[in-house]
C-alpha cells in the first residue's frame, strides 16, 4: 500500500492493477495491451510498434513523429507544428488556426472552406466546383477546361487562356491587348477605348456607333442601314446593292457606275 521501487527487471505473468500514479523515468516495452483508466504522464520517448487506439483526449507537449498511416475519425486541433512522414487520412473536420504549409501533393475529396489567404506555389488541380468569395490573384497561367462563371468584376493584368465556355455576368475590364481565337458573342453593350482590329469576319446585328475613324482592311458587308454623320472617305471600290441617300456633298475621284436608276435632286457638276 506504500511506495515501491524496482531497481531491476520486473516480470509479471498476470494482470497488474495500479490505483494511483505510475511514474516511469526510463524506457517501457510492452509486448501486449496497455489499458490505463486514469491520467498517464510519459516523461520520455514512447514507441508503439503496433496499433494504438485513444478513446479520449491526447495532449502532447513535444513532437509527434508518425512513420506510418494515421487515421483520425474526429476533430483535430493543432496549436503548433504537425509533421507527418507518411500518408495521413482525416475523416472529419480539420481546423488550422495558423499558417499551413504543404510541401507535397494534397488530395481533398470533400469541400474546403478557407477564411484567410491561400498561396499555391505549384499547380492547383481541381475536378469539382470552386467558389471564391473574395479576390483571387494569380501570378502564373490559369487553364480552365470547363465552364467558368464570374459574377463580379474581372481585372486581368496578363494573359487569360480559356479552353471551354466562359460566362461573365458583370463588367469585364481589360487594360491590355485582347486576342480571341474563336467566336465572341456579346449580348450587352461593348465599349472599346482603343483600336478594334478584326482580322476575320465580324457580324453586327444591331447599331454600331463609331466616334473615331473606322478602318477596314478586308471586305465589309452591311446588311442594314449605315448612317455617317461626318465625312466618309472610301479609298477603294464601293458596291451598294440597295438605295443610297446622300444629304450632303459627294466627291468621286474615280469612275461612278450606276447600273440602275439614278436621281439627282440638285446640281451635278462633272
Amino acid at each position: 500500500t506504500g511506495k515501491a521501487e524496482f531497481e531491476d527487471d520486473v516480470s509479471v505473468s498476470g494482470n497488474v492493477n495500479i490505483g494511483g500514479t505510475v511514474t516511469v523515468a526510463g524506457a517501457v516495452s510492452l509486448a501486449s495491451t496497455l489499458s490505463v483508466g486514469g491520467a498517464t504522464n510519459f516523461a520520455s520517448t514512447v514507441t508503439v510498434v503496433g496499433a494504438a487506439t485513444f478513446k479520449d483526449s491526447v495532449s502532447v507537449s513535444g513532437n509527434v513523429n508518425i512513420g506510418g498511416t494515421t487515421t483520425i475519425a474526429g476533430a483535430v486541433s493543432l496549436a503548433s507544428t504537425l509533421s507527418v512522414g507518411g500518408a495521413t487520412h482525416l475523416g472529419s473536420t480539420v481546423t488550422v488556426a495558423g499558417a499551413a504549409i504543404f510541401e507535397d501533393s494534397v488530395s481533398v475529396s470533400g469541400n474546403i472552406d478557407v477564411a484567410g489567404n491561400v498561396s499555391v506555389g505549384g499547380t492547383l488541380f481541381t475536378t469539382g466546383n470552386i467558389t471564391f468569395d473574395g479576390n483571387v490573384s494569380v501570378s502564373g497561367n490559369v487553364n480552365i477546361g470547363g465552364t467558368t462563371t464570374i459574377g463580379g468584376a474581372v481585372s486581368l493584368a496578363s494573359t487569360l487562356s480559356v479552353g471551354g465556355a466562359s460566362n461573365f455576368g458583370s463588367t469585364v475590364t481589360i487594360a491590355g491587348a485582347t486576342s480571341l481565337g474563336s467566336t465572341l458573342d456579346i449580348t450587352g453593350n461593348t465599349s472599346v477605348g482603343g483600336t478594334f482590329l478584326a482580322t476575320g469576319k465580324a457580324e453586327f446585328e444591331d447599331d454600331v456607333s463609331v466616334s473615331g475613324a473606322l478602318i477596314v482592311g478586308g471586305a465589309s458587308q452591311l446588311n442594314s442601314t449605315v448612317t455617317v454623320a461626318g465625312a466618309a472617305i472610301f479609298k477603294d471600290a464601293v458596291s451598294v446593292s440597295g438605295a443610297v441617300n446622300i444629304a450632303g456633298n459627294t466627291s468621286i475621284g474615280g469612275t461612278f457606275l450606276a447600273t440602275g436608276k439614278s436621281e439627282f435632286e440638285d446640281d451635278v457638276s462633272v
